[in-house]
């Protein structure tokens, strides 16, 4: 167990990094310098990368699955802004995107574990906040990903909201971060979906400060009512 709280100590000074760097990046800026933006993104994600691929193996249980929880946690955050359309797309910034996608997925997939084999949950409240992040790029590759990625993503929005169901009633501030993901449905339903995703200051509080409430801002544009939306009470 003292092994693991190196580990722990790693991921998390990698966050600080990925924090101070998502809120660099918010505002617009030219060209050089989301180019140097991109290099200390792609830096930080060798960063996590050697942290997983040096995670001892034999390592099971709630440890684990709340390690690789923040894992997958943080490579979202880090990856997150390239899911802004206005970013000039290379095959760079294309990649970090779908990198922030998988993670997603893989966050969801991680945190069904515990409760499909019975054991090891992960029943604390960061859970709810790192389901909610997961659940909008869930929802961004609902919408806008490739064929075969659709279903995934849809079976995964209801694998978080099964998440956060179990985790109300052992955290009733749960609450507010479920409203925190219906204000970022509504930007996606009551406007232009994709505009929902412009890594702005609002974008950046939805993030990072999840202990705030959010001002509902939203975009402007057609409604998207074909989607199947991630369900909230």
């Amino acid at each position: 167990m003292e092994g693991l709280w190196a580990y722990m100590i790693t991921l998390v000074e990698i966050f600080g990094e990925i924090q101070e760097l998502s809120m660099r990046a918010a505002p617009s800026l030219p060209d050089n310098q989301c180019m140097h933006v991109d290099d200390q993104v792609a830096f930080l994600g060798e960063a996590l990368s050697s942290w997983e691929a040096n995670f001892p193996e034999h390592e099971l249980g709630g440890p684990f699955v709340a390690l690789h929880q923040g894992y997958y946690h943080y490579r979202m955050l880090l990856y997150y802004q390239y899911l802004d359309t206005k970013r000039a797309t290379t095959e760079k910034t294309a990649r970090f995107s779908k990198f922030c996608q998988h993670s997603a997925l893989a966050h969801s997939n991680l945190l069904a574990l515990p409760r499909d084999v019975g054991q090891c949950d992960v029943l604390y409240a960061g859970v709810g906040h790192s389901t909610v992040i997961s659940s909008s790029v869930l929802l961004h590759t609902a919408m806008f990903g490739d064929s075969d990625e659709i279903m995934p993503a849809q079976q995964a929005l209801q694998a978080n909201f099964k998440m956060l169901q179990e985790l109300s009633p052992y955290w009733p501030s749960l609450d507010l971060t479920i409203r925190r993901l219906s204000q970022f449905q509504l930007r996606c339903t009551e406007g232009d979906a994709i505009r929902a995703y412009d890594f702005d200051e609002w974008m950046v509080a939805f993030l990072l400060r999840y202990h705030l409430t959010l001002d509902e801002k939203r975009s402007r544009g057609v409604a998207k009512n074909d989607i199947a939306l991630f369900p909230v009470c």
